[in-house]
């Protein structure tokens, strides 16, 4: 490969989402929206700071160079126990001759760049990540995997808007929302809402466009790594100049 995949540091460049109610979920009358993005609702969040963009190669690349795969402070139980039965890197991730990171694609091998959203990563490695990034300290204390409504308010509000890439995992486990009411149609009921299921959200390159809107969800289990999956980090919110000290 022409060029080197290097390491980067974790970004600090967030946008901030203030404490407040917001909407969640599809109108009614949206022909797109499936049953689990329904009925819309309300819901209050604290303040937060969000990545503007999803975690890239060269950042998670810093976190395989600092042993983050060795650490057991990073992992919690489950992904200690994921982590025994993979390889320590992004699923379609390699190494050629001269030690050099590649990836191996639909159409063969390719390069790594370094700002592109890392995928081919399982939700217990996104939160190794995560707790990797809060020992940082600074702006980038406090750091964990978004949940999926910190995702869709901040997408809602135009605070990020470069998604699309990569599906972004979630903290959440897959739930239906307050109200749900089961299709008429039994072939047309989300049949994932369990304590296995974990939420992706964002569309990937591979995605449909209607797959790439605010409220579409997506679900894997928590293991897996094959769905072109990487993640966004949240932070603590910004203290702002009205607040009083």
């Amino acid at each position: 490969m022409a060029n080197r995949l290097t390491p980067l540091s974790p970004s600090e460049v967030h946008g901030d989402v203030h404490k407040g109610h917001y909407r969640i979920g599809a109108r009614h009358e949206d022909p797109s929206a499936r049953d689990n993005e329904l009925p819309p609702n309300i819901v209050e969040l604290h303040a937060f700071r969000i990545d503007s963009q999803p975690v890239s190669n060269g950042a998670f690349l810093g976190f395989i160079q600092a042993g983050g795969y060795d650490n057991d402070n990073y992992w919690d139980e489950a992904g200690k126990a994921w982590r025994q039965d993979h390889t320590k890197r992004p699923h379609h991730w390699r190494k050629d001759l001269a030690g050099n990171w590649y990836a191996i694609g639909l159409n063969g091998p390719f390069e790594l760049v370094a700002e592109d959203a890392v995928t081919g990563i399982s939700q217990h490695e996104a939160s190794a990540y995560a707790n990797w990034v809060a020992t940082h300290g600074g702006k980038l204390a406090g750091a964990v995997v978004q949940h999926e409504y910190q995702w869709e308010v901040a997408v809602r509000t135009k605070v990020i808007s470069d998604y699309g890439r990569a599906w972004e995992w979630c903290s959440n486990p897959f739930h239906r929302y307050t109200g749900y009411l089961e299709p008429a149609n039994p072939e047309a009921a989300t049949q994932q809402f369990d304590d296995g299921h974990y939420t992706l959200r964002g569309g990937s390159l591979h995605s449909q466009k209607m797959q790439r809107r605010s409220s579409h969800r997506h679900h894997a289990l928590p293991g897996d790594r094959y769905r072109f999956s990487g993640t966004r980090l949240v932070f603590p919110g910004s203290v702002m100049a009205w607040h009083k000290g």
